[in-house]
């Protein structure tokens, strides 16, 4: 069975047409699922990237894509410059932590042994990909669907699990990602193997050439929020975050106080408008939701700032370890350096996660397209349901029905569903749809990125009973 994707949006899920968007957005009750479109989202480059995909690591691509074009790049260019943002994708790093779903993972493995019950087949909202492939990890996990509408997204997911399969030493594999030494040749020789065709078909193009030339978790990838926060702090007032561990305390309570002031929140707004403006995956999206981005952009700001504060104030006070994953994305622009530095891996880049993802190769599968359309391929009921920030922007109330749809669609007796919603009220969504809290509790303690960072209300995983 396959799902199609109706339309270039990078988006979780869009419920209706483009017509509709655009009703919603002028009465202001929006019923669109906004994940990765402000916070996440990865941008369809063509509509011919878009045809109906298959589930499954052997997707086929249109007969279309017949040929491959020539890279454009040569050994004499430079790297684009960290300023230069041309990448075809929003992120490519996601912004919720790992660590939560983790959490509620290992607690429905401590029922699982009580029960004697099989291992759990999972639905991930993609995004930036590392989420499902530490799902996937997970000892007591046997399947991973990862749904999203974009098919970048899912092209960057299965770009990441070539290279944690690959032969490709860490060292290699860090050099590849983030400077993207000998990258063509790396991803004919080490990646092509480990990809469906589709995305072979995609990492191929010429299009994509800095992404595999220079790595596609390159600093100028970073997404614009961190991005432009960096550029916030140090064009106007000389901060440099990779730099926080060896500033005065003075100079760090005004670096605080710079993040909490009124003024930067305009700014931020000021510094984000033109950079989405100006980005490839963002002027082919429908002008409806180009300008529905736009009007959420200075609050999607101000909550990151807010989060960064929190982030550095317990990193400066011994709570949160300097040298941590997701921190290291903010200061630096990018998770980690050359080879041989000490900055900290992804879990699916680790020893470990490597070898327990390729134990599973064949278990991992990908959909493009929405989640409206959970029941209309074949594959049993999921067990677990992490939807990401889907709802972040949705009112209280669709979120709610939203959900109560899904649960009855695709997830198992007793599954559980897990949200996000950086506005707070997500474990009040999971109530209201039917849920019940037992699965694990305050989830916001584990999540350690900037966005959610262990905000009470901000996170949530409930299990339902039909």
């Amino acid at each position: 069975m396959r799902l199609v994707l109706h339309d270039s949006v990078t988006t979780k899920e869009i419920v209706g047409s483009v017509s509709k968007h655009y009703n919603i957005i002028r009465k202001k009750v929006t019923t669109m699922f906004l994940k990765s479109a402000i916070l996440r989202s990865q941008q369809h480059m063509a509509r011919h990237f878009a045809p109906a995909t298959s589930i499954g690591a052997a997707s086929a691509i249109g007969n279309s894509f017949g040929k491959r074009f020539a890279s454009s790049v040569t050994a004499e260019d430079s790297p684009p410059a960290s300023e230069t943002r041309t990448s075809q994708f929003m992120i490519v790093v996601n912004n919720e932590d790992f660590r939560a779903e983790t959490a509620v993972l290992n607690k429905l493995s401590e029922k699982a042994e009580e029960t004697d019950s099989k291992k759990l087949n999972v639905l991930t909202v993609v995004g930036g990909a590392d989420t499902t492939l530490v799902s996937l990890m997970h000892p007591n996990v046997g399947s991973v669907t990862g749904l999203d509408m974009s098919p970048n997204a899912l092209h960057l997911l299965w770009l990441k699990h070539a290279v944690a399969v690959s032969s490709l030493t860490t060292s290699e594999a860090k050099e590849f990602l983030v400077h993207g030494h000998n990258g063509r040749d790396v991803l004919r020789e080490q990646l092509l193997p480990h990809l469906p065709e589709d995305s072979a078909e995609f990492w191929l193009q010429g299009e994509l050439d800095p992404d595999i030339e220079y790595g596609i978790l390159r600093k100028a990838n970073d997404n614009p929020f961190n991005a432009c926060l960096r550029e916030l702090l140090e064009k106007h007032h000389g901060f440099h975050l990779s730099q926080f561990d060896t500033m005065s305390v003075a100079e760090k309570e005004e670096l605080f106080r710079v993040i909490q002031a009124p003024e930067s929140t305009d700014l931020m707004f000021q510094l984000l408008k033109p950079v989405f403006q100006a980005a490839p995956w963002f002027q082919k999206l429908p002008q409806p939701m180009q300008e529905h981005l736009l009007s959420v952009i200075d609050q999607a700001g101000a909550i990151n700032l807010q989060g960064v504060y929190h982030v550095l104030r317990d990193a400066d006070r011994g709570i949160l370890p300097l040298n941590e994953y997701y921190t290291n994305v903010l200061r630096f622009g990018q998770p980690f350096g050359e080879g041989n530095d000490t900055m900290a891996l992804p879990p699916w880049l680790t020893d470990s996660g490597r070898a327990a993802l390729k134990a599973k190769q064949g278990a991992l599968r990908t959909v493009c397209g929405k989640l409206e359309d959970l029941d209309e391929f074949d594959g049993a009921p999921f067990d677990v349901m992490t939807l990401s920030n889907c709802y972040d922007f949705t009112p209280e109330d669709v979120a709610t029905e939203s959900i109560k749809v899904l649960k009855e669609k695709a997830l198992s007796d007793g599954g559980s569903i897990l949200i996000r919603r950086a506005t707070g009220l997500a474990p009040q969504i999971l109530a209201d749809a039917g849920g019940t809290f037992d699965v694990c509790d305050n989830l916001h303690m584990h999540d350690l990125a900037i966005l959610f960072y262990r905000h009470p209300g901000s996170i949530a995983s409930a299990s339902f009973h039909k």
